[in-house]
């Protein structure tokens, strides 16, 4: 959008144009020097920062033990927890990061959250500009508008090791939380699928319970869009297969952006962008065409098929998993 298209071609006033440009293009580099975490390290960096975090040193069994102590730490008003040695992974875990309201103020980046829904409303209150003036003073807000979407680039640090054999999920340090759960779960994966009919993208956090080294559970609930997508999925297909990716360990706002209750027609990684004030960045995943934001610590490719089990719309998938080089903390 150029500004000859909100300003008047009249060379009555340039020097007042030429004000009214360069106050845009200023609140335009404010907003950018506004930018949210880049990626997990940064908001644990964060919260070591201010106080909200707490490492853990000592070896800690995944398995009852971390959710224990976290259990006791959240109900004490605690920090947020980095076990930095879970036993039998060499991937730190970070759990409880959104756990006060102070620790979502600082992933939001605001002083309360009040400030996000006077942002949102400000959005839907927008009106038509009635003359040059209004023009104006709406750009920096157009601009801003622009920055949410998700824009693709040839590649990012999550594309630095492509696994497709001699992998397991139990490299990951999933966790069974309590004593008579059916299993290990992985709590806070992003789980992206899309409508085989639309096309339409969808993410959403959907318990994944671990049954081996290549194989998981899909908990995703009957009235959730991951799961629609699975049933048009196997109406069309007798197999009912659906291209499934799995991100672990995203940015918080990504993080939270896959459990809030948006409308349905909003896409959940725009309105991470709206949240982060920085817009999503893609690469296309090998060999599918399937995208993948390059900054979270794994992504896993999966193939969901459908296959009798105890549960309703209880899948199994079988995983390859793309990450970047370095050993960064999981969010589980």
């Amino acid at each position: 959008m150029t500004t000859s298209h909100f300003f008047p071609r009249s060379p009555k006033s340039p020097a007042l144009q030429e004000f009214f440009v360069n106050k845009f293009v200023l609140e335009c580099r404010v907003a950018e020097d506004r930018l949210a975490y880049k990626d997990l390290r940064e908001f644990i960096t964060m919260l070591e920062k201010e106080g909200e975090l707490r490492r853990i040193a000592a070896e800690v069994d995944p398995i009852l033990e971390i959710t224990e102590i976290t259990d006791r730490v959240t109900r004490a008003g605690g920090p947020a927890l980095l076990f930095e040695r879970p036993k039998g992974s060499r991937v730190p875990l970070l759990i409880n990061m959104l756990g006060s309201e102070r620790r979502m103020n600082l992933a939001l980046e605001v002083s309360h959250v009040d400030e996000v829904a006077a942002r949102i409303r400000g959005f839907l209150d927008m009106q038509s500009p009635q003359g040059l003036l209004d023009k104006i003073k709406m750009l920096p807000k157009l601009a801003e508008l622009g920055s949410f979407f998700p824009k693709s680039v040839k590649t990012g640090p999550c594309k630095e090791v492509i696994r497709r054999e001699n992998f397991s999920l139990l490299e990951f340090p999933v966790l069974q939380c309590w004593p008579k759960d059916a299993g290990r779960f992985i709590t806070w994966p992003l789980v992206i699928t899309r409508n085989p009919e639309t096309g339409k993208r969808n993410v959403g956090v959907y318990r994944m319970q671990v049954y081996d080294e290549r194989t998981t559970g899909m908990h995703w609930q009957t009235q959730k869009h991951g799961a629609e997508h699975f049933r048009r999925a196997r109406a069309a297909r007798p197999d009912g297969r659906i291209d499934v990716a799995v991100a672990i360990g995203s940015d918080p706002m990504t993080c939270l952006s896959g459990i809030l209750p948006i409308p349905p027609d909003l896409d959940e990684l725009m309105f991470a962008g709206f949240l982060r004030r920085s817009r999503w960045k893609w690469s296309r995943a090998k060999p599918a065409i399937w995208r993948y934001r390059p900054t979270p610590k794994s992504f896993s490719k999966v193939t969901s098929t459908w296959r009798k089990c105890a549960r309703k719309d209880l899948s199994a998938i079988t995983p390859g998993f793309t990450r970047s080089k370095a050993i960064s903390p999981c969010s589980m």
